[in-house]
């Protein structure tokens, strides 16, 4: 017997099907076996699920395979015991499976990767065997910039973010009057290894204004742009006014560091740091991807 659904399934009509050994509903390279577990079956038939542990597949009438899962339950009629076979076409499970797979091991692998970046960011924080209470700051300051980043990011599906919306959360949420803040440039998206190296790299300029720069006294004032060139290129510009006279550093420090070697790296693209008297500035270039880009031209 076989009814519409299994019509629907098989793709043929039910005159089709009653009468055949049911073999030529199974992929060639399982007949072969198949008769031997339907044997072991009808010995001793009991409800139970069909091939336990193994993936079951079904072969359709235009020549396609289907994962299935199949249920047996065997009953008592005139006639002696049947089996009717509950077949169910899984293949949506199947898919859902699959991108599971692909999902956590990409998850895996940005684990990893952001468990490195803290690593590095411990390290270089806590160089000295004493560490001072204001290195432990700096160092849940980074960890929250990066935390932002990831935040914004998981809501896209780990693909992409707006950067207005970056950088408003990482600079305007630092407690410091935002009128002495401003940020502006076209509505663009950047990709997530770009995302969280900027919104890195934006925390290191807004904490390094905050102590010595412009952000240090009342008046003192930062203003981030950007803009897009026909590369396509994106030219991000840090430029800090009004603070306190700019001394170049007699050393480097991570903070300087971390913005250019990861910038560099992770855009792909050119880091300047010029510790001018009027300001420091800082101009990043770094380039897009042309759906990023086109939207400049929206």
């Amino acid at each position: 017997m076989a009814n519409a659904q299994a019509e629907k399934l098989f793709g043929y009509s039910r005159d089709e099907m009653v009468g055949r050994h049911i073999e030529f509903l199974i992929p060639v390279r399982f007949r072969k076996s198949h008769p031997d577990y339907r044997n072991e079956f009808n010995q001793q038939p009991s409800t139970r699920p069909m091939g336990v542990g193994r993936d079951l597949f079904a072969l359709r009438k235009d020549g396609t395979e289907v994962p299935i899962e199949i249920g047996l339950n065997p009953i008592q009629t005139r006639e002696g015991i049947t089996t009717i076979a509950s077949v169910v076409d899984i293949s949506a499970r199947k898919q859902a499976e699959r991108q599971r797979e692909i999902l956590l091991a990409e998850l895996n692998h940005r684990v990893k990767n952001t468990l490195a970046v803290v690593q590095a960011i411990a390290q270089q924080t806590f160089k000295d065997e004493h560490s001072s209470p204001e290195a432990t700051k700096a160092f849940e300051g980074r960890l929250c910039s990066l935390a932002t980043a990831h935040d914004l990011l998981l809501h896209s599906n780990w693909e992409y973010t707006s950067l207005h919306e970056l950088a408003s959360r990482v600079l305007l949420a630092g407690g410091v009057d935002q009128q002495r803040i401003t940020i502006s440039g076209p509505a663009v998206r950047v990709q997530s290894r770009q995302a969280v190296a900027i919104s890195m790299a934006l925390h290191e300029l807004f904490t390094n204004a905050v102590k010595y720069g412009a952000l240090s006294n009342d008046v003192g004032k930062v203003h981030l742009t950007w803009r897009a060139t026909e590369e396509p290129w994106i030219k991000i510009s840090w430029q800090e006014a009004e603070g306190p006279a700019v001394q170049p550093p007699t050393r480097r420090g991570f903070g300087s560091i971390l913005i250019e070697r990861t910038l560099g790296h992770d855009l792909g693209g050119d880091v300047q740091i010029e510790f001018r008297p009027e300001g420091l500035r800082c101009s990043i270039t770094a380039p897009l991807e042309k759906q990023m880009a086109d939207q400049f031209s929206t």
